[in-house]
């Protein structure tokens, strides 16, 4: 029954292409930390999985034991105006929650998903173009405005921020802050913090048929018949979605001067809210730097 179920109380809730992919599989390593280990659940997306209803949710986790922090990790839940909602239900279904927001320079935020709707989403237009059309890539890296709602129901204290930049600079040291902030054992020695996941490749696999068929296989009728075929012919319908092509070169310096001006008073209202600044985002700063 569900009520017998640990709920869980830690909350990966973004930055989509922020690395939270990394976090989630470090996170799961620590002994006093279970993750679920399906990625992005969405459940507190009314638009997404919130129908699917809170047994399915909590079934999610119930490999837990008697660890000190159950979590999950999705992105969605930093999405506005796409989807909205979120932090309502999700501070009503855990008040005690405690929450991590994995940041990026906003700009290698746009370039990095537009690359992933690239991939898998069918996304046709060159990058000037999509990011002038779809407001998704902007609206995605307006952390403050994201961050917000948060703030406003779970207080500076449940809230954590890192960022990608500290994540692979000095990853150890990123995550024994992490685990300082959550009261757990704050030796990293024992996880494995050398794999970094989802990084765009040079070559990238483009979704054929406009990514109807790609977009397929994250469909609800998709989890619910996947169980039941063959790994063979998954992997076939993998191949058959995806093509392998050389990245085009695309006007980045053009976008990022487009994209500047609209995300630095975002940037500087974020400071504000956390009264630190962000040095290391280079390249919304200008910096050739790495």
């Amino acid at each position: 029954m569900a009520l017998n179920r640990r709920r869980p109380n830690l909350f990966v809730i973004g930055a989509m292409k922020a690395g939270t992919t990394s976090l989630h599989a470090y996170l799961a390593e620590h002994p006093q930390i279970f993750m679920s280990a399906y990625k992005e659940p969405c459940y507190f997306n009314e638009e997404l999985r919130w129908s699917k209803g809170e047994d399915w949710y909590l079934g999610l986790f119930a490999g837990a034991d008697s660890e000190r922090f159950v979590g999950e990790s999705s992105t969605t839940y930093t999405m506005q105006p796409k989807y909205t909602g979120v932090v309502e239900k999700l501070e009503r279904f855990a008040p005690e929650a405690r929450i991590v927001y994995l940041l990026r320079d906003p700009i290698d935020r746009i370039v990095s998903h537009y690359w992933y709707a690239v991939t898998g989403y069918g996304e046709r237009r060159d990058m000037m173009t999509a990011v002038r059309e779809n407001p998704n890539y902007v609206d995605f890296s307006r952390y403050a405005v994201q961050l917000e709602p948060y703030l406003s129901r779970f207080g500076r204290e449940r809230i954590y921020i890192m960022t990608l930049e500290a994540l692979h600079r000095e990853p150890r040291d990123a995550m024994r802050d992490l685990l300082v902030w959550l009261g757990v054992d704050p030796a990293v020695e024992s996880l494995d913090l050398s794999v970094q996941m989802n990084v765009t490749p040079q070559k990238l696999q483009r979704a054929r048929g406009g990514g109807l068929l790609n977009r397929f296989r994250y469909s609800r009728l998709w989890e619910q018949v996947a169980p039941s075929v063959p790994p063979m012919i998954r992997q076939a319908a993998t191949r058959l979605a995806l093509r392998r092509e050389d990245r085009p070169v695309q006007p980045v310096e053009q976008v990022e001067a487009y994209l500047r001006p609209i995300l630095a008073g975002e940037v500087s209202r974020l400071s504000q809210m956390l009264g630190r600044d962000f040095p290391e985002w280079r390249r919304l700063c200008g910096s050739k730097e790495s």
